[in-house]
C-alpha cells in the first residue's frame, strides 16, 4: 500500500470475515477469500511464510491455481520464508533462482537451486517472473523487491526512502 498499490489479503481456511491466525500469534482481517482472489487478475501474487501456514497455503489448489494463474499470464508472484520450499516447490512453482528460509534450504538444494541463491536475502528469477526470500529480517527487502520488478528501481526507492532504512538498505537488494 506503501507504493499506491490497490492491495487484497486473502484468506484461506477460514470462515469470510474471520481473523487468520499466524504462525507468531498476529491476527489479520482478510478483504476476501481465495475463493474470491483467484478470479480476479493481479500485477503480483506473494505468499507468506511462517509454519505451519506456509504448508497449509501450499496444500490449497485454489491458492496454488492463483499462483499458477500468474505464472502462465507472465505476471510476477512470490514467495518468503517457508514458502519457497512448502508451497512452490512441491506444486512446480520454485524458479531454478529461488532462496528460502535457512531452516529449508535442503529442499530447494534438492530441487537444484544454486548455494549461491540459497544465501542471497532476495532472489529474483525474470524468466519465471518470481521473486523469493528468506524469512521476517528480509520481508522489508522483498517488499521493495516486488515493487522493483513491477514499477522499477525509482518506484522502490520512493517508497524505501521515508521508511529509514539503514544507509546499506539498497546494496541488499
Amino acid at each position: 500500500r506503501r507504493a499506491g498499490w490497490s492491495v487484497t489479503l486473502a484468506s484461506v481456511g477460514v470462515a469470510d470475515g474471520a481473523p487468520v491466525l499466524c504462525a507468531r500469534g498476529q491476527r489479520l482481517l482478510a478483504d476476501t477469500t481465495i475463493e474470491e482472489a483467484k478470479l480476479v487478475s493481479f500485477d503480483v501474487v506473494a505468499i507468506p511464510g511462517g509454519m505451519p501456514g506456509a504448508e497449509r497455503l501450499g496444500e490449497d489448489a485454489s491458492v496454488i491455481a492463483c499462483l499458477r494463474k500468474q505464472r502462465e499470464a507472465g505476471n510476477w508472484y512470490g514467495a518468503i520464508c517457508a514458502a519457497p520450499a512448502v508451497a512452490l516447490a512441491p506444486s512446480g512453482l520454485l524458479p531454478p533462482q529461488a532462496t528460502c528460509h535457512p531452516a529449508f534450504e535442503s529442499t530447494l538444494a534438492e530441487a537444484g537451486v544454486s548455494a549461491a541463491d540459497l544465501s542471497m536475502r532476495v532472489v529474483v528469477d525474470d524468466e519465471w517472473r518470481c521473486v523469493t526470500s528468506r524469512g521476517p529480517g528480509t520481508a522489508i527487502d522483498f517488499a521493495l523487491k516486488l515493487v522493483e520488478v513491477v514499477e522499477g528501481p525509482e518506484a522502490a526507492a520512493a517508497v524505501g526512502a521515508p521508511m529509514v532504512l539503514p544507509r546499506n538498505a539498497a546494496a541488499l537488494l
